[in-house]
C-alpha cells in the first residue's frame, strides 16, 4: 500500500442501549470484528449484565458497561 492510501488507526466507541441479542446487536459485532481486522481499536458501551455483554466477552471485544438507571438516552449521565 502506498503512503497516499495509508490511514491512521481509528479509536471507535460503539454505543448500543439494547439489552437483547438480536439482528442489530449481531451486526454491530460483525462491524466491530471488521474494524479490528483492519487494525482499528474499538469498544462497546452497552447496558451491563445483558446478553449483548455476554456476546462481546465471547468475541473478546472490549466492553464498558452503562449504568442501568439512565433516562432519556442521556449517554453522559449513563457513564
Amino acid at each position: 500500500m502506498t503512503k497516499a492510501f495509508q490511514r491512521k488507526a481509528l479509536r471507535v466507541a460503539i454505543v448500543c442501549i439494547s439489552r437483547s441479542r438480536g439482528g442489530l446487536e449481531l451486526m454491530l459485532l460483525k462491524i466491530a470484528s471488521a474494524l479490528r481486522h483492519r487494525g482499528h481499536s474499538m469498544f462497546f458501551l452497552a447496558p451491563s449484565q445483558s446478553l449483548f455483554e455476554e456476546e462481546c466477552r465471547k468475541s473478546n471485544i472490549p466492553f464498558l458497561p452503562l449504568r442501568s438507571t439512565f433516562r432519556y438516552l442521556d449517554m453522559f449521565a449513563a457513564l
